[in-house]
This record gives C-alpha cells, structure tokens and sequence, in this order.
C-alpha cells in the first residue's frame, strides 16, 4: 500500500443486495453533484483573484511598502492557509467524486433490476443488415468504447515488459468515459460501460447469431445469453478448437487430471473469508506453490458433523490450452457458459477429498475462481452431490450468472478493479446475493488522489482486506453471510485438514 494513502476503515465498503435494503434517490445526487462541481468552479474562481489582487498588491505596494505586506499576508493565508481556497477546492472534488461514485453505482444496479438475467432477446436478420448498413455508426460505438477500456488497460502485467511500460503512459491520454482526458471515472465502473456498449454492437456482426428465438449454439440457448456472452462466444469456439501448445491437440483430445500434491495436514480454522483469500494466494506459483493447484479444506465440528472448504484461484496462465486449466480458454468458457477443465478438476478434486452427499460446502474463488465457484454452484447436476452453502467471490465477472437455487454469495469488488466490469452489468441485488463495492481510492481527489495500477486492485490480498473490510461494517447483509461462512469454514473447537491437489491436462491415453 502506498505511504500516502490512509488505512481503510469499515466506511470504505458500499454494500447492496442481501437482506439490507436501501432506497436512494439518484436525481437528489445529481443535484448535489451539480452543486458542489458549481462550487468548485467558485472557488477556484475566488483563487484566481486573489492571486491576481496578489500581483496588483505588489505592484502598487511599492509607493506604501509597509502596508502593503501587511495586505499581500492576508491575500496569501487566504490562498494557501488553513481553511483556504486551496484547501478547500480537493475536499469538495473528493466529496463531488464520492457522490458521482455512489450515483453510478445505484444507477447501475437499478437498471439491473429491471432487465432481468436472459431478457435480451436473440439479434434479428433486420437488426444485423441495419448494421451492415451503417458501419460508421457500429465504429464509433463499438470500438471506440473499446479503445476506451484499453486505456484502462494499458497497466495489465502481460509478462512482456516488467512494470508500467510507455504504451500505458501514453495510454493515460485517452478520455475516459464521462470525462475529458486525464479524468477518473473509477475503471471498474468504466469498464462494465464500455464493454457493455461495444457488446451490444459486435453481437450483430456474428452471422450465426442472427438465428430465431430458442435456437442452440454448442449446447447454449442462445436467447438466454446477455450480449456479452454472445460476443465472446465464437472466442470461446475458437480458442477450443486451437491445438494446445503443451497437451498436442484441440480440446476432446486431453484429459483431466487431479492429484494431491501434499499430504492431508491440519490448518487453524479460519476467522473470516479474509483468511480463507490470503490461504488461496499461497497456492498461486509466485509464492512457490504449484501451477492449477485448488485446496479443499475438511472441517470437524465437535458434534460429529463435516463441513467443507474449496479454495479455487484464478488465472495463472494467459495462454489457453496448455497443462494447466487456470488459463484464458477456462475464461472463456466459463463466462459464456461452456463447461470447462477447471470446472470438471475442481468437482473431482472435492470428490478425492471424500465429500459425502448432504455435507455442506463452501466454495471461495478469486477472479476466474468466482467464475467457476458460481458455475458449480448453480449447476443441477453438481447439487445433486455436493450442498453448496455459500459462495465468495472476489475480482468476478459473474454478475450475469444466475444465482445458486439454496446458497448465499458475497461478491468483492473494486471500483478501480477492471475484471469485474468485464460482464458489462452490476450484480443483481437480491436476498441471497451480495455485493461488497470498495473504492481502493476513497480519501483522495484531485491533485492529492491516488491511482491504483492493476496489479494492486485486483490482487488476492487486496481483496482479502476488503472481506475484512466488510465484515468490520456490522452490515446485515454481510453478517448474515458470514455466519454461514462460519458454519461452513469453521470455528474455534473444530479440527480443520487441508488437503491440495493438482488440476492439469494431459494427453488422453
């Protein structure tokens, strides 16, 4: 975390959904953006003038001196004093980028509520010659929202060039939605705009989309999919049918394999989903454990019942076919709806571990992890084994999943995070489901803001801090969920074993 920035108290989380309500008048925002944005340019107005009465002074001070010193001391502790203009002019940017923060948020969410999940109605032939027709319109639509979201881009760790390189310094200069160059709309909230415009376009363009109501894609309906799905499902095909670099053949021609990599071991119990997201950034390569490793966490409770925890990080490789399943082909195919190898690893590792039917389950997944805890928990077929109480996500573009027919999930995000706008819609805000929203640079604006590059936002152990975060809030939403968590994950008393296994493609026979 940087020097300057102030520890995060539990006021930095937003909370929606779950069984709080909150009811928000957006037009009163505005209005009170409208206000303290006119106030700013007043006293930047009132700045300015001192400061030219300050030039004035000295030109003049020359012919009474004393006196003039005097004045020009006045003029100066109005500026730059306590409780000056320029003290002044960051608080009130601060509170009108809070509020615009908090505006966009519940705008978003209530725009949510009211499309519900696969209400989009597959594209028409119509709308896909209209398109062909004004091919100008979809440019300036579709890609150039999409230039826009590179620009928030521009500082992914790619493994090309270490730390920020010149291309995102220069990408800096590109306006941002909402804003001249150089504003900052927070990326997360920027992202989910664009990508849910440039969606919206490129849909059209895909022949095989303009098919009537009810029609099927590799096994998908394709009037349930949102218009991202849609978009990014010919990259999933593709990515599918791409021989893989280390396992020798397109997806069909490999199979799944799950070993421990550790033998069984006791572990404290864990205080809250904090601990369990610091536990899975241990499993990640960079912190010296293997590559597609999952845990699965046994819990004994004293009066004789079991209760479990998988840990399922997110991706390790941006390749996509390799040995290792935590890979962008498992993106793909996990955010349009394809079963993936992850999916199948972490389903037969929970099995290995000895999971029994009716022994509830909590599963916490980070980014693609969130991805694939949701896919398993809201499948049919799964919930027929294994009892799925509650899910946590962190970093997820999961909003457009359905949620899970019996558990409870809390969803992490951050405001600067970019992966979690990637599905191009909030989370819905229902009684079961809830979205923690923490913006990593609250505190700060204008000159005295501080960015957060992509690697900070979207790191496990930033997202560890917000669980604390929000479970520090006393939110009813959050509580209720974090008692199932306890349940599940363990409490002082209980005996808790770990056991990690290793997910990996290989070659079939």
């Amino acid at each position: 975390m940087s020097r300057d920035r102030p520890e995060p108290s539990a006021a930095a989380v937003i909370v929606t959904g779950g069984f709080g309500r909150t009811q928000v008048d957006t037009d009163e925002l505005r209005a009170l953006e409208e206000r303290l944005a006119e106030a700013g340019r007043v006293l930047d107005l009132g700045r300015t003038s001192l400061l030219r009465a300050r030039g004035h002074l000295r030109w003049d001070g020359q012919w009474v001196p004393q006196r003039a010193e005097w004045a020009i001391g006045l003029v100066e502790a109005a500026v730059d004093g306590p409780g000056s203009f320029s003290s002044l002019e960051p608080v009130v940017a601060e509170l009108e980028g809070s509020l615009r923060q908090a505006r966009m948020a519940y705008e978003e969410a209530e725009g949510a509520s009211r499309a519900p999940f696969g209400s989009p109605a597959t594209p028409s032939w119509s709308a896909f010659a209209a398109r062909v027709r004004t091919p100008h319109l979809v440019l300036s639509r579709s890609l150039g929202p999409a230039l826009v979201s590179v620009r928030m881009l521009g500082d992914l760790p790619l493994g090309l060039v270490p730390g920020r390189s010149a291309l995102a310094a220069a990408l800096d200069a590109l306006p941002l939605p909402e804003g001249p160059p150089g504003s900052r709309v927070p990326h997360g909230l920027a992202t989910q705009r664009t990508v849910r415009e440039a969606a919206a376009e490129l849909q059209h363009y895909l022949p095989w989309f303009a098919l009537p109501d009810g029609a099927e894609l590799a096994g998908l309906p394709l009037g349930d999919l949102s218009p991202e799905q849609r978009a990014l499902l010919p990259v999933a095909l593709a990515l599918q049918a791409l021989p893989a670099v280390v396992v020798g053949g397109p997806r069909g021609d490999h199979a799944v394999e799950v070993t421990p990599v550790l033998p069984p071991r006791e572990v404290p119990p864990a205080s809250g989903g904090g601990d369990l997201l610091r536990a899975m950034d241990r499993l990640a390569p960079a912190a010296g454990g293997r590559p597609g490793t999952v845990e699965v966490r046994r819990v004994e409770h004293p009066d004789g019942r079991r209760t479990w925890t998988v840990l399922v990080p997110g991706t390790q490789h941006q390749g996509g076919g390799g040995s290792n399943p935590l890979d962008n082909l498992t993106n793909a195919e996990a955010f349009v709806g394809l079963p993936s190898d992850a999916e199948e690893g972490v389903a037969r590792a929970m099995d290995q571990a000895g999971i029994a039917a009716g022994e509830e389950v909590t599963l916490v997944g980070h980014s693609q992890g969130g991805l694939t805890a949701m896919r398993l928990a809201a499948d049919p077929v799964f919930a027929t084994r294994y009892t799925v109480a509650a899910v946590l996500t962190a970093g997820s573009p999961a909003a457009h999943m359905p949620t899970p027919p019996r558990a409870h999930v809390l969803s992490l995000e951050h405001l600067e995070d970019v992966i979690p706008g990637l599905d191009g819609t909030p989370n819905p805000a229902e009684p079961r489901r809830t979205t923690v929203a923490r913006s990593l640079t609250a505190g700060h604006a204008g000159p005295h803001r501080t960015d957060v590059g992509f690697s900070e936002a979207h790191a496990v152990t930033t997202y560890a801090q917000t669980a604390d975060l929000a479970e520090a809030s006393g939110d009813v939403s959050v509580r209720v969920w974090s008692e199932r968590l306890a349940e599940a994950s363990g409490a002082p008393g209980t005996v808790v074993t770990s056991t990690v296994f290793q997910v990996r493609r290989v070659p079939d026979g």
